[in-house]
């Protein structure tokens, strides 16, 4: 297991790292994907993969590190805080605080999460099979 330090410098650490132009690229139109840059983030918040003690969140078991925009990381958790059961209105005052999402350009925001709506359809279509992660008859939209 590599670990991806704190700050998401992976820089000279032997971690095989996408570009989030890989990862979500297909996901929006072409002139859209230098919208995402080229920090490292961890992308995977899974509930199993953040630990929470005293006060603060590490993220731990990396599956998608990727290089992106200093912004997709606080993206990411922001839908893990709403599938916790906040409420979006909740979610955003938490990631408001973060100083790389309020100075995002809002086209890359909105191209971001265009790319993960189509992401995450695509994983629906192909995941349906009894007892996959997808509700019986829970519709993609």
């Amino acid at each position: 297991m590599a670990v991806v330090p704190q700050g998401g410098d992976a820089h000279g650490h032997d971690v095989d790292l996408h570009t989030a132009g890989e990862r979500w690229g297909k996901y929006v139109d072409e002139e859209q994907v230098e919208l995402f840059a080229e920090d490292a983030w961890h992308t995977d918040f899974a509930p199993d993969n953040i630990l929470i003690h005293g006060g603060r969140s590490r993220s731990i078991g990396c599956a998608w590190p990727t290089r992106g925009a200093a912004w997709i990381g606080p993206f990411m958790r922001t839908l893990r805080i709403m599938e916790a059961g906040s409420e979006a209105g909740h979610a955003v005052s938490w990631v408001q605080r973060v100083q790389s999402w309020r100075e995002a350009h809002p086209k890359a925001l909105g191209a971001f999460a265009a790319a993960v709506t189509r992401l995450w359809r695509e994983i629906a279509a192909e995941d349906s099979a009894p007892g996959g992660w997808r509700q019986p008859g829970t519709p993609l939209s």
